[in-house]
C-alpha cells in the first residue's frame, strides 16, 4: 500500500512538473527577450551533457541555468563563451538557451504542419 501512495505522488509531482514546463516553454516562445550570457560550466556524463550558464535581466540582476544539450552544440562550447539565452521579462528566473528553443519551436511548427488536414486537388 505505501508503494502505490508513493508512485500516485511521483506520478501527479512528475505531471505537475511536466505541466508546469509546458507553460513556461509556450510563454517563452511567445514573449521571451533574447540575451547574450555567458557559459560558466559544462560538465557530462555517460548520457548527457549540460550547460551552465549566466545572464543578467534588465535591471541587472545575474541568474544562472543548467539545461542539457545536445552533443553537437556541447563540443562547441568553452567555458566563457557567449551564449544566447532567452528568458521571460517578468520572469527572468525562466530560461533557457536560444538552440533549444529553436529546436522546440521548430518541432513545434512540424508537429503543427502534421496535424493539419491535407487538401486534395
Amino acid at each position: 500500500m505505501e508503494f502505490l501512495i508513493f508512485l500516485v505522488i511521483f506520478i501527479v509531482v512528475g505531471a505537475a512538473i511536466f505541466v508546469n514546463r509546458q507553460r513556461e516553454i509556450k510563454a517563452l516562445l511567445e514573449r521571451g527577450n533574447t540575451t547574450t550570457g555567458k557559459v560558466i560550466m559544462l560538465s557530462t556524463t555517460s548520457r548527457r551533457q549540460s550547460i551552465r550558464y549566466e545572464f543578467k535581466d534588465a535591471h541587472g540582476g545575474t541568474h544562472k541555468k543548467t539545461v542539457f544539450s545536445t552533443l553537437e552544440k556541447f563540443n562547441d562550447l568553452r567555458v566563457g563563451d557567449d551564449i544566447q539565452v532567452v528568458f521571460l521579462p517578468d520572469k527572468p528566473k525562466v530560461s533557457i538557451s536560444k538552440a533549444l528553443l529553436d529546436f522546440v519551436r521548430a518541432a513545434k511548427i512540424k508537429h503543427d504542419n502534421e496535424k493539419k488536414p491535407t487538401r486534395e486537388s
